[in-house]
C-alpha cells in the first residue's frame, strides 16, 4: 500500500516538474520568438520595403498579411489599409473584369500551394495603364532561424512585377519584326545584304524564289556566282564604286538554280552599320518586263516596217495612178502596169488579160518582160472560167493561192515553170469586167492580205484609166465627127451665102433702079411694091451677112484688119445709119463725147459693125424715147489678143475707150440677159415675129469685141430699158 502511495507521489512530483519545465521551454521558445519576429520585422524594412516589386505574405483565406512599401507607390493602397483584405483589392476598384481573372488564378494555383508549388499569371490593369506579372510562392516550414521574411500565420508569397516597359518594348520589337517580315520577307521584291565584296550576308524569301535557292545555300556566297554578265572583278569594281557614289542601279542576268536565265532590276546603296561597310540591295525580276519590251520592239518594227511598206505602197498607187491617167494609149498604159509591177514589188510574172467582146475569152494584152512578149506574141487567151484567171472573170472576185500546186483550177504554162503562188484580180466597173490582171511569184506563200488589197486598189486604178481610155477615144471620134459636120455646115453656110447673095444684090440693084425713075415713072402701087420688095432685100441681105459672119467666126476665118481711128468721126458714120432707122418712130437719138479722145487702135469696119448691131437693137425695141451713143475713157485692160501685131504691148494693162449703147425700150429681163448673147436668142421669143431678126446680131457683136481684146456686157430693168457697154484699148501710134 505503501509502495503504491511512493509510486503516485513520485508520479505527481514528476508531473510538476515537467509542467514546469514546459512552462520555462514555452517562455524561453515565446521570447525567441518574439526576438526572432522583430528580427523579421527589421530584415523587411531593410529589404522588401525597398525593392521594386510588390510583395504580398497571404494567409490560407487568401487576405493579406503584410506588403512591402512598393503597394503604396504604386498608389494601390496603404500598407495598413490593405492588411486583412483579400488580395483582388490590390487592382484598380472599377477593374471588376481583371479582379475575376486574379481570383481564377488564386483558386486555381491553391491547392498547388500546399504541394510547394508555385504559379505565374500575367495580368493587364487597362484602368491604371500597367502590365503585371504576378508570381505565387508557398512559404515551407522551416527552422525559425532562417525564416527572416516570414510572418506568423503566412501561407503564401505573392510578388507582382510592373512589366509595362518591358511589354512595351517587346511591343515594340515585335512590330519592328513585323514590319520587317512585311517589307522584306513578304516583299515581292529581292533584299540582299552583302559586303563590298558582293558575299551575301542576308537574304530575304523573295530573292531566294527568284533564284531557286534556299536561305541556307546563298547565305555566304558572292553574286558574281549567280550573275551571267559580271566577273568576280567586274563585280567588285562595280561595287567599289557605289562607296564613291552611294548608290547604283542597273539591270542584269542571273542564272538560277535549275539552269534558266531571268532578268533583274538592281538597286544598290551603301550604308556603315556598327562599323561596318554594308550594300543593302532591292533586286526586282523584270523578266516578263524584259519579255514585254522584246515584243513590242518587234512589233513596233514589224509595225514600222508595215509603215514603210504600206506607204511605199501608197506612194507607188499614187504615182501609178498619176502615171495611167496621163497615157492616153491602151497598149502602153497596159504595158507600164505591168512592167512596173514586176520590177517595183519583185514579182515572178505579171499580165494584164482584158475580155473580148465577140467571144467572151479572155485574152492576154500585155505581159511583163520576154515572156509577156512571148505571150502576147501567140495571142495567148483562156476561155470563160479556164484557169484562175477564167474563175476571177467570172465571179467577179479576186483569187489567191499561195500554193498553186494544190489548186485544182491552176492552169500551168510551159512559158511559166516557176509559178508557185498566184494573185488575179478583177478590173471592173461596177458590176462590168473588162477584164483581170494577173501577178505570180516564185515562191510558196509569198501574198499577204496587204497585197490582195493593193492589187485591188491598182486593179481599180487601172480599169478607171482604161475606161477613160476608151472614153477619150470616144469622145475623140466624137469631137472629129462634130467638127466634120461643123465644117460642112459653115462651108455650106458659106456656099449658100454667096449663092444668095448674087440674086439678092441684083434684085436689090434693079428695085433701086426702078425706084429712081430711070426705066420711068412708076404707078403708086407699082413704087410701094418695088419699095416692099427692095426693104426685103435689104433685109434679107442683112440676115445672110450675119448667117456669113458667124460661120466664119465659128470657123476661125474670121480676121480682123486694125488701124488708128478717130472715134468722133466713126460715131457720126454709126449716126449717118441710125438715124435713117429711127425716120418713122418718135425716138430721138443723141451722142455723148468728151471734148479729146484719143486714138483707138481696131478693125474700123467690124468697130463700126458692132455699134450698128447695137443701135439697131435698140431701135428695133424702143418704140418711143431716145438712145444715147455714150464713149469715155474706160478702166485698163490686160491686152492680149493684139500681141502679135503689137509686140511693144507685150501683153501688160493698157487704157480704154468704153462704148455704150442706153434705150428706153422695153427691157430685158433678168433671167434671159445671159442668153440673149447666144446664137439665135432673143431676149423674149415671143418677140421675134414682133421685131424680127436672126437672133445673131448680139452673138456676132459678142465676138467680135472679144477679138478686139474686149468684154460686151449689159444692164437692163423691163419697162425701163438697157445699157450695152464694152471698152476698146487704147494704143500709140509710136507703139507700132
Amino acid at each position: 500500500m505503501k509502495n503504491n502511495t511512493t509510486e503516485m507521489n513520485e508520479l505527481n512530483s514528476l508531473r510538476q516538474r515537467v509542467a514546469e519545465l514546459e512552462q520555462q521551454l514555452a517562455k524561453q521558445i515565446s521570447d525567441e520568438v518574439i526576438i526572432q519576429i522583430e528580427q523579421a520585422k527589421q530584415d523587411w524594412e531593410t529589404t522588401v520595403d525597398v525593392l521594386p516589386q510588390l510583395i504580398c505574405l497571404l494567409d490560407e483565406q487568401k487576405c493579406v498579411v503584410r506588403a512591402n512599401r512598393t503597394i503604396e507607390k504604386w498608389k494601390l493602397s496603404t500598407v495598413v489599409g490593405i492588411k486583412g483584405k483579400e488580395i483582388h483589392h490590390l487592382l484598380h476598384p472599377d477593374c471588376n473584369s481583371m479582379a475575376c481573372y486574379l481570383k481564377t488564378f488564386l483558386t486555381n494555383a491553391w491547392p498547388r500551394l500546399a504541394q510547394g508549388e508555385s504559379a505565374e499569371y500575367e495580368i493587364a490593369d487597362t484602368i491604371l495603364g500597367r502590365h503585371l506579372q504576378l508570381e505565387i510562392r508557398p512559404i515551407l516550414p522551416r527552422p525559425l532561424a532562417s525564416e527572416v521574411v516570414t510572418l506568423p500565420n503566412s501561407f503564401a508569397a505573392l510578388v507582382v512585377h510592373d512589366i509595362t516597359e518591358r511589354k512595351q518594348f517587346e511591343r515594340v520589337l515585335q512590330w519592328e519584326q513585323l514590319r520587317n517580315e512585311i517589307i522584306i520577307d513578304r516583299a515581292q521584291d529581292g533584299f540582299i545584304i552583302m559586303d563590298l565584296e558582293g558575299r551575301f550576308g542576308e537574304v530575304n524569301q523573295a530573292y531566294c524564289k527568284m533564284v531557286g535557292y534556299e536561305y541556307e545555300e546563298l547565305v555566304g556566297r558572292f553574286m558574281s556566282d549567280l550573275d551571267v554578265h559580271e566577273t568576280a572583278e567586274t563585280m567588285v569594281a562595280r561595287l567599289s564604286r557605289v562607296t564613291q557614289t552611294g548608290a547604283d542601279q542597273f539591270e542584269t542576268k542571273h542564272r538560277t538554280k535549275d539552269g534558266s536565265v531571268i532578268d533583274l532590276g538592281v538597286h544598290i546603296n551603301y550604308v556603315e552599320f556598327g562599323g561596318d561597310e554594308l550594300l543593302y540591295t532591292f533586286v526586282r525580276n523584270i523578266t516578263e518586263r524584259k519579255q514585254l519590251e522584246e515584243q513590242l520592239r518587234e512589233y513596233s518594227d514589224h509595225l514600222e516596217q508595215n509603215v514603210v511598206d504600206r506607204t511605199r505602197r501608197l506612194e507607188f498607187i499614187a504615182m501609178l495612178s498619176g502615171h495611167l491617167n496621163s497615157i492616153l494609149d491602151l497598149h502602153q498604159l497596159l504595158a507600164e502596169l505591168v512592167n512596173k509591177l514586176k520590177q517595183s514589188f519583185g514579182f515572178y510574172h505579171a499580165d494584164v488579160y482584158l475580155i473580148e467582146e465577140e467571144t467572151g475569152d479572155l485574152v492576154i494584152v500585155e505581159g511583163a518582160g520576154e515572156v509577156g512578149q512571148q505571150l502576147k506574141k501567140q495571142g495567148h487567151r483562156l476561155s470563160a472560167e479556164q484557169g484562175i484567171v477564167g474563175k476571177v472573170a467570172t465571179s467577179n472576185r479576186y483569187f489567191l493561192s499561195n500554193n498553186v500546186a494544190q489548186t485544182d483550177i491552176f492552169f500551168a504554162n510551159p512559158l511559166l515553170p516557176d509559178t508557185k503562188s498566184e494573185l488575179a484580180v478583177p478590173l471592173h466597173k461596177g458590176e462590168h469586167v473588162m477584164g483581170v490582171l494577173d501577178v505570180q511569184s516564185e515562191q510558196v506563200n509569198f501574198f499577204t492580205v496587204e497585197d490582195v488589197s493593193l492589187m485591188e486598189s491598182i486593179a481599180d486604178q487601172t480599169a478607171i484609166a482604161l475606161d477613160n481610155v476608151r472614153l477619150l477615144a470616144d469622145r475623140q471620134t466624137t469631137i472629129f465627127k462634130l467638127q466634120e459636120l461643123d465644117r460642112l455646115k459653115s462651108e455650106f453656110l458659106t456656099s449658100m451665102s454667096h449663092e444668095l447673095r448674087t440674086p439678092l444684090n441684083a434684085i436689090l440693084g434693079f428695085s433701086d433702079l426702078l425706084l429712081e425713075g430711070i426705066d420711068g415713072d412708076l404707078s403708086p402701087e407699082a413704087h410701094n411694091d418695088i419699095q416692099l420688095i427692095y426693104s426685103s432685100g435689104q433685109h434679107l441681105l442683112i440676115m445672110v451677112n450675119d448667117i456669113l459672119d458667124i460661120s466664119k467666126i465659128e470657123a476661125d476665118m474670121m480676121e480682123l484688119v486694125p488701124e488708128f481711128l478717130e472715134v468722133p468721126e466713126m460715131i457720126e458714120d454709126v449716126l449717118s445709119v441710125a438715124e435713117s432707122l429711127v425716120s418713122n418712130k418718135p425716138v430721138k437719138i443723141i451722142t455723148q463725147l468728151p471734148e479729146s479722145l484719143p486714138l483707138v487702135y481696131a478693125d474700123k469696119t467690124r468697130l463700126k459693125q458692132v455699134l450698128i448691131n447695137l443701135v439697131n437693137n435698140a431701135i428695133k425695141f424702143t418704140s418711143k424715147g431716145q438712145i444715147t451713143i455714150k464713149v469715155e475713157l474706160g478702166e485698163m485692160l490686160p491686152l492680149a489678143i493684139y500681141h502679135q501685131q503689137l509686140p511693144a504691148s507685150n501683153g501688160q494693162p493698157v487704157a480704154a475707150v468704153r462704148f455704150t449703147v442706153i434705150d428706153t425700150g422695153v427691157g430685158i429681163p433678168f433671167e434671159k440677159q445671159e442668153t440673149i448673147f447666144e446664137r439665135f436668142k432673143q431676149g423674149d421669143m415671143s418677140k421675134t415675129r414682133e421685131y424680127g431678126g436672126t437672133g445673131l446680131g448680139l452673138a456676132i457683136s459678142k465676138q467680135l469685141v472679144e477679138m478686139h481684146g474686149g468684154k460686151i456686157e449689159v444692164k437692163s430693168q423691163v419697162g425701163v430699158g438697157s445699157e450695152f457697154y464694152f471698152s476698146i484699148p487704147v494704143l500709140k501710134k509710136l507703139e507700132i
